[in-house]
Parts: C-alpha cells; structure tokens; sequence
C-alpha cells in the first residue's frame, strides 16, 4: 500500500471517528432524554390527583396517590429514560402505600428540559415540599427508582434519610452504562450529563433493595451488582435470572419482593397488598 493511500485512510478514519464524537456530544440528551407526552386517557384517569410544584424555571406535574391508611409510607418513584410514570400508578398504588409520581422536566406535561443536574435538584425539592406538605416524616418515606431512575433515587437517598432505597435494574456511573453501548467511544469525555451512584453509595446507609435482571443487555447486572457491593447499608439482592432490562416487573417475585422491603424498613403494618407475585 503507497503511504499516500495509508495516510488518506489514517486521516478518513481520524475524520469518522471525530464526526461520530461531534454527534454524540451534540445528540446525547436525545439518546438520554427519551421525553414522551401524556397520553389523554392517562391524563383523565389521573385528574383527581394531580400535582404541580413550581421550580425555577419549569413548572413539574404529576400526581399524589394517597393510601387508604395514614400510616402507610410514600413510595416516590423515579422512571427510566423512555418512561411515562402514570405508567406505574395502578401497580405501586395495589402495594398499599401511598405514591409519588412527578415526571421529570420533558415528561409527560412537566414544563423545561431535562439535565442529570435539575432532575437531581428537582428530585430533592420535591420530596421536601411533598413531606412537609402532607406531614409524612422521612422514616416513612421510601425512594425507587428504575434505569436512569436508579441514579436519581440514588442521590436522593444520600441527602435525605429516607427509610429505604428500591433500585430496579440500576447502573454503578452513568458513564459506565453508556460504555456499554458505546466502547468505541471516550464517553467519559464526552458525556456531560453525570450520576454517580458508585462514588455516593458507600456514604448511604439506608437499606437497599437491589432488583436485578438477568438478561438484561440494557444496563449489565454486573453495574447493578457493583453499586450494591459498594451500597454502605445494607443490601437486599434480588436477580431475576430470564428477566431482561424491559421486563423484569413482569416477573414472579417481583412485587413480593417490593412489599416484604416496604414493611422491613418502615413502621407500618398495614394489610397484605393483592395478590402479591
């Protein structure tokens, strides 16, 4: 091969390689903001219970689910990067507890532009606004948290002590999850947007539930095993083994495992969720 062709294919190749970074460093809040609207017949279920809590520069709306016992805890929950969290109403609220479903900035009818950044902070002004709001101490408050959720909830936990942590299908670094998809490339220079559960678990004490999915090729159980390994309190490790990242709520044990944590970590003794899987 003539240098001169070696050395056009070197720099076609250096030229790829820096477009394909360019588009990663410019399109990486749609690969990692999956925003979708609230569909209308979600929007009319929901009505009765709607929430919007101002913060500077967006308004957030979702929705307050109280318990029929006063006394039962608040289940905060934080959805994945694609997920609509009315979603998670019917089943979360069949637990017995009350429940906490406020969409990130973006999502559903919530006002802005989401950033690893606003959805930690807005994330913590919401649970204290909603706590102090309905009088419900933090011992009886518990944080879960799905995929991007994970990180989020994770942050919560380390500025709050709450009663309990539920993580489902979680990563150790943001920055390691999109290594996952993208070895070929430096995400770690490319990615502006952080959670950093790893370095904040070793500082958290609160119990943990930790779902995993066994086939999950989304977020690798190996991340999720890795944020556990380092979660300072203390650990409960469920692994789904034929679960994948999209269905492992679907599977048996699933919601058993949720309910049995809920009464292990907070003072409530209510009735037995539903038919419990």
């Amino acid at each position: 091969m003539k240098l001169s062709t070696l050395l056009y294919l070197v720099a076609a190749g250096i030229g790829l390689f820096t477009l394909l970074c360019l588009l990663a460093l410019l399109f990486q809040e749609q690969l990692l903001f999956q925003t979708r609207p609230l569909e209308a017949d979600e929007r009319q279920r929901l009505r009765a219970y709607e929430v919007a809590i101002s913060r500077p520069g967006a308004v957030l709306r979702g929705w307050y689910l109280p318990a029929g016992d006063p006394q039962a805890p608040l289940l905060i929950y934080y959805g994945g990067n694609g997920e609509e969290i009315a979603w998670n109403s019917q089943p979360l609220s069949a637990l017995g507890v009350s429940v906490l479903l406020i969409n990130y900035r973006g999502y559903g009818d919530s006002e802005g532009r989401p950033s690893a950044e606003l959805l930690k902070q807005d994330a913590l002004a919401v649970l204290d606004q909603v706590t102090v709001a309905h009088g419900i101490p933090l011992n009886r408050v518990v944080l879960m948290g799905r995929s991007l959720g994970s990180g989020v909830a994770t942050f919560v936990a380390h500025q709050r002590p709450v009663a309990g942590v539920i993580l489902v299908t979680p990563y150790d670094t943001l920055s390691n999850a999109a290594r996952h998809h993208y070895p070929w490339l430096p995400v770690t220079w490319l990615l502006r947007h952080r959670f950093d559960s790893l370095a904040l678990a070793p500082h958290i004490s609160q119990p943990l539930l930790n779902l995993l999915a066994g086939r999950d090729r989304e977020v690798p159980a190996a991340l999720g095993e890795r944020l556990g390994d380092a979660w300072g309190g203390e650990e409960t490790r469920v692994r789904f083994r034929e679960a994948d990242h999209l269905d492992i709520h679907r599977q048996g044990g699933y919601w058993k495992a949720i309910d049995t944590f809920l009464r292990q970590v907070t003072p409530w003794d209510g009735a037995t969720m539903a038919n419990p899987r």
